[in-house]
């Protein structure tokens, strides 16, 4: 008896091992997978005005303005994961001090990808730490223009 004739009987067990764990694995790797994201809107109530909390459905992360002092800080742990210490973007609408200092806060605790600003100069002491902040962080800064794309 040849070696062939000897594996013959162990061939159709064999290739239906390898087809179940093939189908096993599968399965499993497509239920593992990252789930498909819903775009996410949210409006912050921060006290003077709102912040914007948006959440594209691949993932990227954007903050339209910031309001006064740290109220921010309260409401975002409950729109974004509490490990998730990053946003891609932050735009502020304007300077004026309660659009732009929970910027600050921000800045201390989450690293932010980039800042858009409208280009409105404004010297004021918030407006002032938040400029100190962000050269202190290493964040990129742009002028936002009108059909700008992320």
């Amino acid at each position: 008896m040849n070696l062939t004739q000897k594996l013959r009987p162990w061939v159709t067990p064999i290739v239906l091992i390898a087809l179940v764990f093939s189908v096993v694995t599968l399965f499993v790797l497509e239920r593992s997978a990252a789930p498909r994201r819903a775009l996410t809107v949210a409006v912050l109530d921060v006290g003077q005005g709102d912040s914007i909390y948006i959440e594209s459905p691949t993932g990227r992360q954007v903050l339209i303005d910031a309001g006064p002092e740290s109220v921010l800080m309260q409401r975002l742990p409950k729109v974004m994961p509490r490990s998730d210490r990053s946003i891609d973007v932050a735009l502020e609408t304007n300077p004026d001090a309660d659009h732009i200092s929970g910027f600050i806060y921000l800045l201390r605790r989450y690293q932010e990808g980039m800042f858009i600003e409208p280009g409105i100069l404004k010297e004021t002491l918030t407006a002032l730490a938040l400029e100190r902040e962000l050269a202190k962080q290493y964040v990129g800064r742009y002028i936002g223009t009108r059909g700008q794309w992320l």
